[in-house]
């Protein structure tokens, strides 16, 4: 059905469709997720990135210019992050939060005007 529903597309095929039994981890996103990768106006890459731009995202490949970038890297209940958030002039997000993280309304922090957080501290 995967494969149907990704227009047997080869590439997407072999990216996306899992090796493994359904349920042993989470399901692939509900109805029109996979429909949406298959739109004109969406662009599926798998180049591995190079870096975050002031305009958009540098792979190893091409620079793409995004008006919005979401960093969707799985559920982590923790504030703790095991990549690193800088800001400008080397702002370190997880040394100013040090022992005790703050987040206004839970959805933004100091220092940091375009970093949006889901669920943040003081939540």
């Amino acid at each position: 059905r995967m494969r149907e529903r990704l227009g047997n597309e080869k590439e997407l095929c072999e990216k996306l469709i899992p090796d493994y039994e359904y349920g042993c981890r989470r399901p692939t996103p509900g109805d029109g997720y996979l429909e949406a990768l298959r739109q004109e106006n969406t662009r599926v890459t798998f180049d591995p990135i190079v870096q975050i731009t002031e305009s958009g995202i540098q792979t190893t490949q091409d620079h793409t210019d995004f008006d919005i970038i979401v960093c969707a890297t799985g559920f982590d209940a923790s504030f703790r992050r095991s990549w690193t958030v800088q800001g400008r002039n080397g702002y370190q997000l997880h040394e100013a939060w040090g022992e005790s993280p703050e987040a206004y309304f839970g959805v933004a922090t100091a220092n940091m005007p375009n970093y949006f957080i889901f669920i943040g501290p003081n939540s």
